[in-house]
């Protein structure tokens, strides 16, 4: 139970060291910034998961907080451009960032149903590594920013690796869900939710199988459950 989601370091190590020391650049000459409501950019996708709120050095809770650290990832990622100002071209709303050799570019259009597609894209030299229009991650969102699927893709390659969905319902309360892929196939799913009043769950599933329940209560405290292959449980406890 102690699996470690490289796969999503792997995609996300460039956002991480352009997330620290980065510079916006919001200079584009051959963009028109058009004031009209067809041409107002969205805003990024926000999707803020914070798991248990609960202190406790309990294992079990570490765990959990481990799998939200990976559910987080898609805000920390947001995070670097949501105070970037959108230029507009071509029908296409551009926000750029910039970390030593290394260009980030996250582009948006809006879709047919109002819905919009996002694409982020890495040039630039790391580490002896060259980056060359490198598609990082790619996926839509609703017109409200309230569903959204995006797919991620392994380090300097096309090779999907992960995707992550989310949906905010009417009662506030927030859904997520993250697969990894090996070979073509989903390795690996978390599903979490949330409540406003704090309370939540989060599911482990390899391949089809559930390993792994927790429930919280909003103080923070809860249950978990580990199953075997069979789905009979063979681990359970609580946490404080």
């Amino acid at each position: 139970m102690k699996r470690s989601y490289s796969f999503l370091i792997i995609s996300f190590f460039v956002l991480a060291f352009l997330a620290s020391g980065c510079s916006k650049d919001d200079s584009n000459p051959s963009a028109t910034k058009e004031q009209s409501f067809s041409n107002t950019p969205p805003a990024v996708p926000d999707v803020n998961l914070n798991g248990p709120a609960s202190n406790s050095s309990d294992p079990a809770l570490q765990l959990i907080k481990g799998y939200f650290s990976g559910l987080s990832l898609l805000r920390n990622y947001t995070d670097m451009f949501r105070n970037v100002e959108a230029t507009y071209l071509d029908s296409t709303w551009i926000r750029k960032y910039v970390s030593g050799s290394i260009t980030a570019i996250l582009t948006t259009t809006r879709l047919a149903d109002g819905s919009y597609a996002w694409k982020l894209t890495i040039n630039g030299t790391k580490d002896s590594v060259n980056y060359d229009n490198w598609l990082a991650l790619q996926g839509t969102s609703s017109a409200d920013g309230k569903t959204g699927t995006w797919s991620l893709f392994k380090e300097n390659t096309n090779l999907l690796t992960g995707d992550y969905s989310w949906q905010k319902n009417d009662d506030g309360s927030l859904t997520a869900t993250l697969r990894e892929y090996y070979n073509g196939s989903v390795r690996t799913r978390i599903e979490a939710s949330e409540n406003t009043d704090k309370s939540g769950q989060v599911l482990l599933y390899f391949g089809s199988t559930l390993s792994y329940k927790a429930m919280w209560k909003p103080d923070g405290s809860g249950e978990w459950w580990q199953y075997d292959s069979s789905g009979n449980i063979r681990h359970q406890g609580t946490w404080s």
